[in-house]
């Protein structure tokens, strides 16, 4: 055999194991970067709050702990690019320009973060918030995380994921894509014929990946959010086959049995208990039968007895007012209860995906 063709069956031979090393380190190292800037945040809070200094009462095992399933969550993700569960295009290259100009953004509504958190301020809303704020239910008037104007301005969604991934340390994209290998054993042919409902789709993240994944499907993505949809429309521009509907979860727009797919993410936690129940009895209205039903969200107790300490700060910290119920009425109990039954669930860091399958073809009563 020709030397040449030696060295290229060699590089075709490792090519894929690199691949999958690149990605991980871009990963490890994007995630360090996010991880850098959350360990700043707290000194902004003391900064303009002039309370007890942060890490006095770093608890190290903890720290080390949660960083080691943020290390097994990415290279978990590396892993399903490299067996073809989705695209190395998922990976999101930023720009270092617009990362620095948007963590200056960031920082900056941080002071206003620090000051509402300090005064227990949960309902502020400024001449900025969009048209459609008075017309919204009234559980989502409120500062989500003590953002500024909750989920209803275009300077709001311009910050979002920018500030999840300092919340969660560069790996909130890799723990969206744990729905994705689920959903990649039961739908083949990637996704072609088929329709996709995206609930609470955000700026359009997990819309990207799900695009990629499953180019050939027809994706309609839904917010309540005018602004976040706007941005999700921004983000999402460079790819067809998605479109965008102003919609609340439990009140879909929707004739009987239209979709393949229902999925959502980081909604269920952030819904009063029987709006939990409204969105799961709507979704399994507008699914076709047999149809699946996606759920990317935080942990619930007993998921990772290791994380449960995290279940009982979070809310404290960043103003989940529903969050402790979810966390007490698990996601795999609530689907049986609305006519459907769990397919597989994994978890990944803080975050769990759940899969569900459609068992009747009719809706049930709330």
């Amino acid at each position: 055999m020709p030397v040449i063709d030696q060295i290229k069956r060699k590089i075709d031979s490792e090519l894929p194991e690199l691949k999958k090393n690149a990605a991980l380190i871009y990963s490890l190292g994007r995630s360090a970067s996010y991880a850098a800037e959350q360990w700043t945040l707290p000194w902004i809070e003391f900064a303009v709050n002039r309370k007890e200094k942060p890490y006095k009462k770093l608890e190290r095992e903890k720290i080390t702990l949660s960083y080691n399933k943020v290390f097994e969550l990415l290279k978990q993700d590396a892993e399903n690019m490299a067996a073809g569960v989705y695209p190395y295009s998922v990976l999101n290259f930023e720009s270092p320009y617009r990362h620095l100009k948007s963590l200056v953004s960031v920082f900056s509504d941080a002071v206003k973060i620090s000051k509402r958190r300090s005064n227990k301020i949960a309902h502020e809303f400024d001449d900025k918030k969009d048209h459609d704020f008075e017309a919204a239910p009234e559980y989502t008037k409120r500062n989500y995380h003590f953002q500024t104007n909750g989920y209803f301005s275009p300077e709001s969604a311009d910050l979002y994921d920018h500030q999840v991934e300092i919340l969660f340390g560069g790996s909130s994209h890799a723990m969206r894509r744990l729905i994705l290998p689920l959903l990649k054993k039961q739908i083949a042919n990637e996704g072609e014929g088929m329709h996709f409902l995206e609930l609470g789709c955000g700026t359009g993240i997990l819309t990207r990946f799900m695009k990629l994944t499953f180019p050939k499907a027809k994706i309609t993505a839904s917010d309540m959010s005018s602004s976040y949809l706007k941005k999700a429309q921004e983000n999402l521009a460079d790819l067809q086959g998605i479109n965008f509907i102003q919609a609340h979860a439990e009140d879909l727009p929707f004739k009987n049995e239209t979709f393949d797919l229902v999925y959502s993410c980081y909604l269920f936690h952030e819904l009063p208990l029987d709006v939990r129940k409204q969105t799961l009895n709507e979704s399994q209205r507008v699914l076709k039968p047999a149809g699946l039903c996606g759920f990317v969200d935080s942990l619930q107790n007993q998921d990772d007895k290791d994380l449960d300490w995290a279940l009982d700060l979070f809310p404290k910290d960043f103003h989940e007012p529903f969050y402790k119920n979810y966390t007490q009425h698990p996601i795999e109990g609530m689907v049986q209860e609305h006519n459907m039954h769990v397919v597989e669930r994994v978890t990944g860091f803080f975050s769990k995906a759940v899969l569900a399958k459609k068992d009747y073809p009719g809706p049930v009563s709330t």
